[in-house]
């Protein structure tokens, strides 16, 4: 049928769809984005087996996750960290942060303080860290009294009573929808 009778018969709409049938459309395709995957790692030549070396390897991939998340005006809220293990071993764990953050002196404390309560079972032989991205906390200054608390103090902190407390002993409050 030709569009004028389509369009009689069906309105506006079928017009439309017979323009879309046809292979026209008015709109263009505008592509989309994919979210940026914040990962940072390396392969390692060498197998790790204390905590020094890999903290010294970790340090330069964390900074670089860092940079990139403040490039975007982001923060960590959880950091997951993927083991590969010799000879074919993997380990996944998770730091879960009280207060976005994108230093990376404080997440180094955060993995340093995991590793020692967790050893891993083997040599460390490639690493990734993934960051999950969230806004970071805006803090009001003070006008006259001395400047707040940093969140990232307070994430190391909570992460270092959490490794001697034991799980489900501390936490940071968080509001009630309601």
């Amino acid at each position: 049928l030709p569009q004028a009778r389509v369009a009689s018969r069906l309105g506006r709409s079928g017009r439309d769809l017979h323009a879309t049938a046809r292979g026209l459309d008015p709109r263009p395709i505008i592509p989309r984005e994919p979210p940026p995957a914040f990962q940072e790692g390396m392969s390692l030549e060498w197998p790790l087996v204390s905590l020094e070396p890999f903290l010294f390897v970790g340090r330069a991939a964390l900074e670089r996750l860092c940079l990139r998340l403040e490039a975007c005006g982001l923060a960590c809220i959880r950091l997951e960290l993927a083991l590969r293990l010799e000879p074919d071993g993997h380990q996944t764990r998770a730091i879960d942060l009280p207060a976005p953050t994108r230093d990376a002196k404080t997440l180094l404390t955060l993995v340093r303080l995991d590793l020692e309560a967790r050893p891993p079972g083997a040599p460390v032989v490639g690493f990734t860290f993934a960051a999950q991205p969230d806004r970071p906390r805006e803090a009001q200054l003070s006008l006259y009294g001395p400047a707040a608390l940093s969140p990232d103090k307070l994430a190391t902190t909570l992460a270092r009573l959490f490794a001697l407390l034991g799980p489900g002993r501390c936490g940071s409050p968080r509001p009630v929808d309601g």
